[in-house]
């Protein structure tokens, strides 16, 4: 029984935004750990917004949970982003560090200050954040296919928690 890879961690985190709005009585996944946590990804999110119109959830709680939500998907994806990029972090830390997934400020300078230079964690929270915060990636370029529909995935999940939880919570204050 393998664990969920990251392209499996990407495909449940579009399901789950495509089923926003759809209703879900139970999710049902097979014994396999990696399907365990595909349906947990998506029965999560999903059964947060479901919540939402029945207005019993309070504005604390929302906005809490949407905090929540926020924060989790900025270190998901700075963690999927840290695990693809050059092959990993073992194989960038094997050779000189080369990329086809994401091109690094640091990486379009001859400076002698960056010779050498190659992303550690933090770099890739930054691009997360950064992701989430803008809904885009701001100073670092996204190259390959594959990184591109997580930033895409990332960027809707952010929408959707901005857009739907911290409005519907905004509302709910007012009313």
């Amino acid at each position: 029984d393998l664990p969920l890879n990251t392209r499996g961690r990407a495909q449940a985190a579009a399901v789950s935004a495509a089923l926003i709005g759809v209703p879900l009585v139970a999710a049902y996944a097979s014994p396999l750990r990696r399907a365990q946590e595909t349906a947990a990804i998506i029965a999560s999110t999903v059964l947060l917004v479901i919540q939402l119109p029945d207005g019993k959830t309070t504005a604390t709680h929302l906005l809490r949970d949407g905090g929540l939500l926020w924060s989790i998907n900025i270190l998901v994806f700075a963690i999927w982003y840290w695990e693809i990029d050059g092959g990993g972090p073992h194989a960038r830390h094997m050779v000189p560090y080369t990329s086809t997934d994401f091109l690094f400020p640091q990486k379009t300078t001859n400076e002698p200050s960056v010779q050498g230079w190659s992303p550690k964690f933090l770099d890739y929270l930054f691009l997360a954040f950064n992701t989430s915060s803008a809904f885009s990636p701001t100073d670092t370029l996204v190259l390959s296919r594959f990184p591109k529909v997580l930033i895409m995935v990332q960027s809707l999940i952010s929408i959707v928690v901005v857009a739907v939880l911290v409005s519907r919570a905004i509302n709910t204050l007012g009313g």
